[in-house]
């Protein structure tokens, strides 16, 4: 079963770059995570890019949804933000259970 990290190091290094795949095709770019085999697609025009709309995500990307400012779901992964007031005082905790869901508390996902 891949492990998420409860924490990112350092945003957008190559630390993080080095467990992405990114492809182009037809004025679509993909980015996959190869470690839990999600994939996102979206237009690659320039602005479009580094924070590409969520429209133009749910148009490329299959089973995608968006959770308005909470989360998302692509295919069998999901990543929701959870805000607290003192977020020193949140806990780093990851759950596994028999039937390979893995429930983790940490970072944000660049």
């Amino acid at each position: 079963m891949a492990i998420i990290p409860l924490k990112i190091y350092s945003s957008f290094s190559d630390d993080i770059f080095e467990h992405l795949t990114e492809t182009k095709s037809d004025g679509v770019m993909s980015i996959k995570w190869d470690l839990l085999n999600i994939e996102l697609s979206f237009s690659d025009y320039e602005n479009n890019i580094f924070n590409p709309r969520i429209d133009d995500i749910k148009k490329y990307t299959q089973n995608f949804r968006f959770y308005e400012t909470f989360g998302y779901t692509i295919n069998k992964f999901s990543e929701f933000l959870i805000f607290v007031e003192k977020w020193e005082y949140a806990p780093n905790i990851c759950i596994k259970t028999n039937d390979d869901i893995e429930i983790s508390i940490g970072e944000v996902t660049p």
